[in-house]
């Protein structure tokens, strides 16, 4: 959705949103290294607003230009979201993993490491 330099967005957050950059830079600081990651120092970050990159930088600034693109964009916010954008079996349901589903319809059903089942039971 954004296409810019590491250096422009910093510049810019620096302006539009400046509590979030210095407290990114004291995490930074403040962190440490462990073989391939930098891990952010832990207190400080917690202090960071969980503003989006749209909210902080990108609806404030004057130096970004827009191109329309049609590519069925999905911000999958949701689980109904994300259970809308993918394959559904006869029954309305995505599965993915080790899934066994019966009299089950209408769910997002996904197993990454144990057997997964289902059963819809209806209660007279």
């Amino acid at each position: 959705m954004f296409v810019f330099s590491a250096a422009r967005y910093l510049a810019e957050l620096g302006v539009f949103n400046p509590n979030i950059l210095d407290i990114c830079k004291a995490a930074m600081a403040s962190g440490s290294q462990d073989r391939d990651f930098i891990r952010l120092d832990r207190a400080i970050f917690k202090d960071c607003p969980d503003d989006s990159i749209d909210y902080a930088v990108m609806e404030k600034t004057s130096s970004a230009t827009m191109v329309p693109l049609k590519a069925g964009w999905s911000d999958v916010g949701s689980w109904s979201a994300l259970w809308e954008i993918r394959e559904q079996d006869e029954h309305g349901n995505v599965c993915e993993g080790d899934v066994i589903a019966r009299n089950t319809s209408g769910c997002f059903l996904q197993s990454n490491h144990k057997p997964l089942a289902t059963l819809e039971w209806t209660i007279w």
